[in-house]
Parts: structure tokens; sequence; C-alpha cells
């Protein structure tokens, strides 16, 4: 991830970009509200950007993020915590 999630002005929608990789088909984000239990994931493809809705005020979320393409995938991104 190239910077931090970052929770929208509603707080209920969580605004992510990251660096694109140019041999990327897509992206993977895996999300949860524990840094060790990324249990939830969302397939992007052809843009580097993600609004994550449905967010709860009171919680963190963290995520991580791998790309991939017709030879496989990537290795994820450090797992980031949301402000």
């Amino acid at each position: 991830l190239r910077t931090s999630p970052k929770k929208a002005g509603n707080r209920h929608t969580i605004w992510m970009k990251w660096q694109q990789n140019d041999k990327a088909d897509g992206y993977v984000i895996y999300f949860g509200k524990q840094p060790d239990k990324l249990y939830g994931s969302i397939m992007v493809y052809g843009k580097n950007d993600y609004y994550f809705t449905g967010a709860d005020d009171a919680d963190a979320y963290y995520f991580q993020i791998e790309a991939f393409n017709n030879n496989g995938i990537s290795e994820r991104t450090t797992v980031i915590k949301s402000e």
C-alpha cells in the first residue's frame, strides 16, 4: 500500500490507494478487524484504489493487498491499519 487507508468524511467508508503493478490483472484486498484475522476479501480489476463501504465507526480495520495475473499471485503487502 502506498498510503494508509483513511476513513472518509462519513466514517462509514474507507478509501485506499496502492502502487499499481503493471503486470497485474487485478488485486485482492484482504480485510478484518484484527491484524491476524483478515478473513474477508474483495477482488479489484483495472484500478489501484478502492472505497471500502459499511465500516463500523467504532472499529479499526486492517488490510493487505496482493496482485494477481495468469502466472499467479504476488506476496501480500504488510498489514495496514485504517486511521
